[in-house]
């Protein structure tokens, strides 16, 4: 018998899409927050450093507040893919950030109290690291970076 995952499907703030699921919905040990978008770096760089600056943010982040949410502070993944080769001032680049996080205390994944949990923790996130960072400004689709240099000109 093939078990299948469960996933909550675009819950969209104002410049991210999130995806959160797991691949096991009936024992859900751990569970990941998929959030895309699209980026402008807010200054010209050279090589990777905001790319990597903002990958250590991220995950001191989780390391000093994951526990609150009942996830394991020893145990997450952050997987940050953003094309550093393009990565140029006033050219937008896709952003796929995915965060695998483990339960404490396993609850299923249709419970209401992991539901909330998930999405205070992701809304969170989303404030902290992403929508807060020095080197990047986030949007939901490329048109909005389109839309905002014409509205600027």
């Amino acid at each position: 018998m093939k078990v299948r995952g469960s996933k909550i499907n675009n819950i969209k703030s104002k410049n991210h899409k999130t995806v959160i699921g797991t691949v096991h919905k009936d024992n859900p040990k751990c569970i990941y927050l998929k959030n895309t978008s699209w980026l402008l770096p807010v200054d010209e760089y050279i090589d990777n450093y905001p790319i990597n600056k903002l990958n250590k943010e991220i995950k001191g982040w989780l390391h000093h507040n994951i526990n609150k949410y009942g996830f394991s502070d020893r145990l997450y993944i952050v997987d940050l893919d953003i094309r550093e080769s393009g990565l140029k001032s006033g050219k937008p680049s896709y952003c796929d950030c995915e965060i695998t996080v483990y339960q404490k205390e396993v609850l299923p994944f249709n419970s209401t109290v992991l539901q909330k949990k998930l999405t205070q923790l992701n809304s969170d996130f989303i404030e902290n690291c992403l929508d807060n960072s020095k080197y990047f400004k986030f949007y939901q689709n490329k048109t909005d970076i389109i839309n905002e240099k014409k509205d600027s000109q």
